[in-house]
């Protein structure tokens, strides 16, 4: 008996309530008996590109998380500044109530 076609399909988990899904079909027509070599590279393959795409997607992500944290420590800096003319005036005369 040949094996005509073999399909793998992996889905990962995002862990936001997202998952990713890859599946992959290549032709074989090959005896079952020498498929398995075929069927193998095929899973590592698709193993392979998921988790590139996986790790891309996270660098993509650290590198805006980066750029806004950046961003948010500049305005605390800002909003931290003392604003001039902003003390009162050293007056050595009390007020009296």
């Amino acid at each position: 008996m040949n094996v005509k076609t073999a399909t793998y399909q992996r889905v990962k988990n995002l862990g936001n309530y997202e998952s990713k899904r890859l599946e992959i079909t290549i032709e074989i027509d090959q005896p079952l008996s020498f498929a398995d070599s075929e069927v193998f590279a095929l899973m590592e393959f698709v193993e392979q590109k998921i988790m590139e795409d996986h790790e891309s997607s996270l660098r993509e992500r650290i590198k805006e998380l980066k750029q806004e944290k950046q961003k948010l420590e500049e305005s605390i800096k800002e909003l931290s500044a003392p604003i001039p003319n902003d003390y009162p005036e050293d007056d050595d005369t009390e007020e009296e109530f």
